[in-house]
């Protein structure tokens, strides 16, 4: 007996998907921030790395987009596409995350944790090169992404 699975169709139109992935993407950013510190330092530890959290919510936000249009184009070509997008995406929130960890390491003592506090407190000195790596993963994943299109598409329209 086969089963048919029901793909789910995305809610949003892809543009509107990729925009509210963008945002909610920054709004951990600010959140992450604002529970280690508080509102005021967020808002400056953004400003300072504005472009770098810019760069990296509009690449997820173009991924989702993109995953959404190959939803509508393909079921078949969403499982990949699916994959690419998770990996790139948690490892653009690791990113960020990471970047700010290292405010983390006063609270580490009080949760029981003091002996990962000298680590998380290492990590601040790479806040670039963790942006670098989530913008790199995000490069490779709308070159995934834009590569399964044309390939739907090709498969579409008839082509070898």
């Amino acid at each position: 007996m086969t089963e048919k699975r029901r793909i789910l169709k995305p809610a949003f139109g892809p543009p509107l998907s990729g925009l509210l992935a963008a945002a909610i993407m920054i709004a951990f950013y600010l959140g992450l921030i604002t529970l280690t510190s508080d509102w005021f330092y967020a808002w400056a530890q953004f400003s300072d790395y504005r472009w770098w959290i810019a760069s990296l919510a509009a690449g997820f936000g173009l991924q989702v987009g993109l995953f959404s249009h190959l939803r509508r184009l393909s079921a078949a070509g969403a499982k990949g596409a699916r994959s690419a997008v998770t990996a790139s995406g948690t490892l653009s929130t690791v990113a960020m995350a990471l970047c700010c960890s290292h405010y983390l390491a006063t609270f580490l003592p009080i949760i029981g944790l003091p002996f990962l506090s000298a680590a998380v407190a290492g990590l601040g000195q790479y806040q670039v090169e963790f942006f670098m790596l989530g913008l790199a993963s995000n490069l490779l994943g709308i070159g995934y992404m834009l590569r399964l299109i044309s390939a739907r598409r090709a498969v579409a329209a008839g082509e070898p």
